[in-house]
């Protein structure tokens, strides 16, 4: 309407707009947001059903008496399916679980908590797993569907829940557990080498439900077996017993009813090729079970790997080693054999060459398997050992070399327009690729005694050592963990050292930093930008600006507004012009020196917080006005009336200027200026010289030279 008053439409429209939005009084503080934010936990979270409200005639805010902080952090998760970086140092896990479950957003933050896909070649150790009491685990078991661990450590369990953060404990009647495997969801069944029987016992309420022993009526050897290996399948579970005579077997027990139903491999144990099974795995996708059975002696090493149908008991496949492999590898048994579930692929690691084998459990011969090949002369010669373990977790292949961890990965196949025949992939030499996972210092924590995936995570545990180590692909490869995860990102710029060496261009340089970023921003960066390269502190000085200006590129791309940078700086002539330069992009700018370092020495530390570049600033035009300045033709294009350095441009000028000759230089002594009544008057030094010991010795040394024979005469004095 021409007066200016909405109508009847229009105030319908303005009335849905005010009805969208909603207020909340969370623990005395005031949240606005919108309805579909709160909607966005599902329909069946508490902030959904407050969003109603807004059909309510009344104005007064819901007040929920909880912690407002929180409540801000799950909001934003809310909004962007993001934690804010600020979540983690301020509140624990157990702190965000809690507050999610009350408003009904738990599955929303356990996806913003949980690690990104494993990668084996971006692996890094997050955290370590200890238990209260009994620090040693003796076995765990990663379950993969929930992301849950649970650890026997001596004759406790513990579990820990997806978040890492431990829920309970249980005491057991057996003081040295040596296996465990989670059957239920409360339900876990351990065993013990050194104690018979297989027990059962429910968390939920800390009881032993149920026990299983190997007994035989008909042979009085057959009594208090003990358990090596348990595994489970959808309806039973899979224990192999070992008597103090050596028989061995392979229960099938029924998971309903606890008892036993059936034996698989009952023998007696007199030979390499009849010991109990130390290993066992169940293949859901083939119905089969998988027993492997390794022992090392003076001799070398021997074991056998066999498939069992558990409907009819019958063994479907076997090998043997020695005995089954090819001549050329005869005495090179397998030191451990492990089953990737999602290809059906069995790996082996040799004994002796350390090699890796592969075999397609879909072509089982007499020999199946195909022996992987690494291409690069650097890491080809690995070796055997004794304390030599693989693992396969999303279809790749984790191996443990004494205390050294290593990750075989499949290199990417050309595409294929058949997706079937893609999927298929034809098992060669050159299928796999091994890198390292781990530093020299992790290797030097022990010898890695079980290696498990679950949950996009690797757990490790080694001999002898507390814990259990926590692998998990790092923070940086992908945008969103980044960007969760870890609420401090330090990078440490080398440039010019690396330039010099003919190492790494700077270019190059730049865009594998930025690129490693990827779009995300760091908190603080810190850059050496007082190198020690040619020794010569002048020559260093002089060239010190380039090192700053050259580590500003990067920092405008890759550090989020408010940011912190420091820098290693030269004290000189020339600091008051760092400080202008740095005060265009940071808010407050600090030169300091730490106690610790030594008078003599110039270096100092350029500390430049909030950062705030200038109004239309471009980070892309710092570099390209960099190559300008490197070409020949550069002089030419940088002239200030070509109109380049107009506008948010402007703040380059203070990198390229110079210090003039009115300034006064330190090395050098200038003449004093005419006095007003043409004298001068000499005054003592507020701080005069000390009489250091050498100075006697000095002394007596030059009057041993002049010929002087009373060195009492002398003065000595300051």
């Amino acid at each position: 309407m021409e007066d200016g008053t909405p109508n009847p439409a229009q105030r319908t429209i303005i009335q849905a707009q005010s009805n969208d939005r909603v207020k909340l009084n969370v623990g005395g503080k005031l949240f606005e947001t919108t309805v579909s934010t709160l909607r966005s936990g599902g329909p069946d979270s508490l902030l959904s059903v407050l969003s109603n409200r807004t059909n309510s005639s009344s104005s007064d805010p819901v007040f929920i008496d909880r912690d407002p902080e929180i409540f801000s952090s799950l909001l934003s998760l809310l909004r962007s399916n993001r934690l804010p970086s600020t979540t983690n140092p301020r509140f624990s896990n157990p702190e965000l679980i809690d507050e999610a479950i009350y408003y009904g957003i738990e599955s929303q933050l356990r996806s913003a908590l949980a690690p990104s896909q494993l990668t084996g070649i971006d692996l890094s150790l997050f955290t370590t797993i200890r238990p209260s009491s009994d620090g040693v685990v003796t076995d765990f078991n990663a379950v993969d569907n929930d992301g849950s661990v649970w650890v026997a450590h001596g004759g406790q369990v513990s579990v820990y829940d997806w978040s890492l953060t431990h829920s309970e404990t249980i005491r057991t009647h057996l003081d040295y557990i040596t296996s465990i495997k989670k059957i239920g969801p409360d339900l876990v069944a351990v065993g013990s080498e050194f104690e018979s029987g297989l027990h059962f016992y429910n968390l939920a309420n800390s009881r032993r439900v149920g026990s299983v022993e190997w007994t035989d009526p008909t042979d009085p050897r057959i009594y208090k077996a003990k358990v090596n290996a348990i595994i489970d399948s959808p309806d039973s579970v899979f224990a192999a017993f070992e008597c103090q005579h050596r028989e061995n077997v392979v229960l099938c027990i029924d998971k309903c009813t606890m008892k036993a139903v059936s034996e698989l491999g009952r023998q007696n144990g007199n030979s390499a090729k009849s010991t109990v099974v130390g290993k066992l795995t169940f293949l859901p996708e083939i119905n089969a079970l998988t027993g492997v059975s390794v022992t090392a002696g003076a001799f070398g090493y021997s074991g056998y790997v066999r498939l069992w149908d558990p409907r009819s008991g019958d063994v479907v496949w076997e090998t043997n080693e020695p005995g089954s492999c090819r001549s050329s590898r005869f005495g090179d048994s397998f030191a451990d054999v492990d089953f990737d579930l999602e290809d059906l692929n069995m790996f082996k690691i040799c004994s002796k060459s350390g090699d890796l084998a592969v075999a397609d459990l879909r072509k089982l011969s007499e020999d199946p398997w195909v022996y992987l090949e690494e291409k690069n002369p650097c890491m080809r010669n690995a070796g055997g050992g004794s304390s030599s373990l693989i693992h396969c977790y999303r279809k790749q292949v984790f191996a443990g070399r004494g205390g050294e961890l290593e990750v075989w990965s499949r290199m990417a196949e050309k595409g294929s327009g058949d997706v079937e025949e893609s999927e298929r992939v034809v098992l060669h030499e050159g299928l796999y690729r091994r890198n390292y996972m781990d530093k020299v210092e992790d290797a030097e924590r022990g010898i890695v005694k079980k290696i498990e995936g679950a949950g996009d995570r690797l757990f490790v545990t080694r001999e002898d050592a507390e814990g259990i180590e926590v692998w998990q692909s790092s923070q940086f490869s992908g945008c969103s963990n980044s960007c969760i995860r870890g609420s401090m990102t330090t990078l440490i710029v080398f440039l010019l050292e690396s330039m010099r060496k003919k190492e790494i261009s700077y270019s190059t340089m730049e865009g594998l930093v930025i690129r490693h970023f990827d779009g995300c921003k760091a908190d603080l960066v810190v850059c050496d930008g007082a190198p020690d390269v040619t020794g010569l502190h002048d020559m260093d000085e002089f060239v010190q600006s380039q090192v700053i200006l050259a580590g500003l590129t990067i920092v405008t791309h890759i550090l989020k507004k408010g940011g912190k940078f420091i820098a290693k700086i030269f004290r000189g002539k020339d600091t008051s012009l760092l400080y202008c330069q740095l005060k265009l992009f940071f808010t407050e700018v600090t030169f300091a020196k730490p106690k610790s370092s030594r008078n003599s020495s110039i270096e100092a530390f350029a500390v430049g917080e909030n950062y705030s570049p200038p109004e239309g600033f471009n980070e892309k035009d710092l570099h390209r006005f960099l190559e300008k300045v490197g070409s020949l033709s550069g002089s030419e294009e940088l002239d200030c009336s070509s109109g380049w350095l107009e506008g948010p441009n402007k703040v380059y000028i203070p990198f390229l200027a110079c210090g003039d000759l009115s300034g006064y230089d330190s090395d050098r002594s200038y003449p004093l200026p005419k006095a007003a009544d043409g004298i001068y008057q000499c005054l003592d030094p507020v701080q005069p010289p000390i009489a250091p010991p050498y100075k006697r010795a000095l002394e007596m040394k030059k009057a041993s030279s002049q010929g002087i024979n009373n060195l009492d005469k002398l003065s000595l004095g300051p």
